[in-house]
């Protein structure tokens, strides 16, 4: 957490930096719309209520993205992305062990994009996530469920969705920023255990994500 906080800090430091050197070199506004290829870190973990979270998992984050000015203030922001998500959990409930799990997803994130200056922006939406593959790993020798044998990709949720805020800088062809991806659907389906049906697992994507994107168009 606390690199990922010293990463927050430096990405916005280095938008404010940039935001003031461009703005001395131009005075006027450009156009806005934009055609790029982005990519960067991912900082996840999974928030679940009948679990532990563990350790953040560290992935990537690589697609397109299309912005349309609607003005000088508002755009509108489709991005079609391959985004690696996921984390470690641990249960001394329903079952005992500590899982790892790596969730890679085909995201579309749909986003509003508010200039605030010239070159900073506020950027807020929804993102919608179909399932590409999982990847599952035992944490533990301590078990009575052996997550690697029970777990497959068709015991999870295919569809995920989330809310996604964030902040962003455009400088000439270079755009930067961090947001965040909040997951509001759980990632897994209902299993039975002794005779009673539960969602397992029953947690949430979280995601921070560190980007660079460069324009083409």
């Amino acid at each position: 957490m606390k690199t990922l906080i010293h990463l927050t800090i430096a990405v916005i430091s280095l938008l404010t930096l940039m935001n003031s050197n461009s703005a001395t070199a131009q005075n006027t506004r450009q156009n806005n719309s934009r055609l790029g290829i982005k990519g960067g870190i991912n900082v996840s973990n999974l928030l679940a209520e009948d679990a532990e979270s563990g350790s953040i998992k560290l992935g990537i984050n690589s697609g397109i993205f299309l912005r349309v000015a609607v003005n000088d203030l508002f755009s509108f922001q489709p991005e079609l992305i391959y985004t690696m998500k996921g984390g470690k959990l641990s249960y001394t409930n329903l079952v005992n062990g500590e899982v790892k799990m790596a969730l890679n997803y085909l995201e579309v994130p749909l986003l509003a994009v508010l200039n605030i200056t010239k070159n900073i922006n506020l950027h807020s939406g929804i993102y919608l996530a179909s399932l590409s593959d999982v990847h599952i790993k035992n944490k533990s020798n301590d078990i009575n469920f052996n997550f690697e044998e029970e777990l497959k990709k068709d015991d999870f949720n295919t569809f995920d969705y989330g809310l996604v805020f964030g902040i962003g800088g455009d400088f000439e062809k270079l755009s930067v920023g961090i947001r965040y991806d909040y997951g509001i659907r759980s990632v897994g389906k209902k299993m039975n255990f002794g005779g009673e049906t539960h969602r397992f697992p029953d947690a949430r994507n979280s995601t921070f994500q560190i980007y660079l994107g460069l324009s083409i168009l």
